[in-house]
């Protein structure tokens, strides 16, 4: 079936197959993983170490309490983990505090309505359907911000519902597995957050980055159709 993620792919095979863009594309693809994946880092190292006590000490029994704080959590997490795609973006485009707002804006609603849904259904959300849900809303928002700047920026949203599923499920395996390497500490929690936010930054970064490298590239490429 030819859906939207093999005519992605394709597209992408074809740029880096145009002797005259391959170079230009791998540049913006590689600088936007190591972008991401050093955003998602520093808020791992900061923002989810605190969120884990305010959840743990908190407890769950203020829904409401919980919930207003895990938006002001997602609020954190989502400004420093675009730091490095708004430091990519700054260098392209002149309003690139757009994508801070709305990222910052979209883990802040994301992260809570998330959480809501799962304590009021009870659905047991795996960390896969967390992480499309919140790439979605925080697709949506930067769709909403900065489609005026960047063309066809509406591929963006699966893509990033794609990539944060795949990111958070494979840093939540990671981290099941050093937690369970390490004993647990407090100190080695802290340092394996970190870690595997940034892998999880790395596999959005990786996904994502073929969508940007398209969507900059693509209008460019006189030789989309023809082999290189």
């Amino acid at each position: 079936m030819y859906t939207w993620r093999t005519a992605m792919i394709y597209d992408f095979v074809l740029l880096l197959r145009n002797p005259f863009l391959r170079s230009k594309a791998l540049s913006i693809w590689t600088a936007w993983i190591l972008a991401t994946t050093i955003g998602w880092f520093f808020a791992g190292s900061t923002s989810l170490p605190i969120g884990r006590v305010v959840v743990v000490e908190g407890g769950a029994s203020a829904i409401l309490s919980v919930a207003g704080s895990m938006s002001l959590i997602g609020s954190l997490i989502g400004a420093l983990a675009s730091t490095g795609q708004w430091y990519f973006l700054r260098q392209r485009y002149s309003n690139a505090y757009l994508w801070l707002i709305a990222t910052s804006a979209g883990w802040g609603i994301g992260l809570p309505l998330a959480l809501m849904i799962n304590l009021f259904f009870g659905l047991g959300i795996s960390a896969g359907l967390y992480g499309l849900f919140v790439g979605a809303v925080v697709a949506l928002l930067q769709w909403a911000l900065f489609h005026r700047v960047i063309p066809r920026l509406s591929r963006w949203l699966p893509a990033n519902m794609l990539a944060f599923a795949l990111g958070i499920s494979g840093a939540g395996w990671l981290e099941r597995t050093m937690l369970t390497a390490s004993g647990g500490s407090w100190g080695a929690q802290s340092w394996q957050t970190a870690s595997t936010s940034a892998l999880a930054g790395a596999i959005v970064g990786a996904i994502t980055g073929i969508a940007l490298t398209l969507m900059t590239l693509k209008k460019s490429n006189p030789a989309r159709h023809t082999n290189a």
